[in-house]
């Protein structure tokens, strides 16, 4: 979970209503630190997650991998999004649910064409950050 200013979410368009619920969160805090919002972990905030039922998991993990991957197309350079692209091909050849995630994130090719903006350079080395940590 996560708490944000109202006045933050609305400067940079809130959760895009294409990821509905499941990773919404870090293409708006991408959004929100490529505006100039300072983004903070503050471990006396506590937010209550009521998990989904069993019944309905298998939908969330699906948008979990195509609102990553959209995420990804939208924010990142072109060699992180094919990396991350490649992370999902290698998975669905495994995993059904997340072959069907990457059929449905590639069906949102022209939404994701008109809307890419990659993040700035200093925000992308953040980012890398959070991809890769240190061992």
């Amino acid at each position: 979970g996560s708490v944000v200013r109202r006045t933050a979410f609305l400067d940079v368009g809130g959760f895009e209503p294409r990821f509905g619920v499941g990773a919404e969160e870090e293409l708006l805090a991408i959004d929100l630190a490529a505006a100039g919002w300072d983004l903070a972990y503050v471990d006396t905030v506590v937010a209550h997650h009521h998990p989904l039922p069993d019944s309905e998991r298998d939908g969330r993990r699906r948008a979990l991998v195509r609102n990553a991957l959209w995420t990804a197309w939208l924010r990142r350079p072109p060699a992180r999004a094919l990396n991350k692209t490649l992370v999902a091909l290698r998975g669905a050849a495994r995993d059904r649910h997340v072959a069907a995630a990457l059929a449905e994130a590639v069906i949102g090719w022209r939404w994701i064409a008109a809307n890419r903006r990659t993040v700035p350079p200093d925000l992308e080395a953040l980012l890398r950050l959070v991809d890769e940590p240190a061992a």
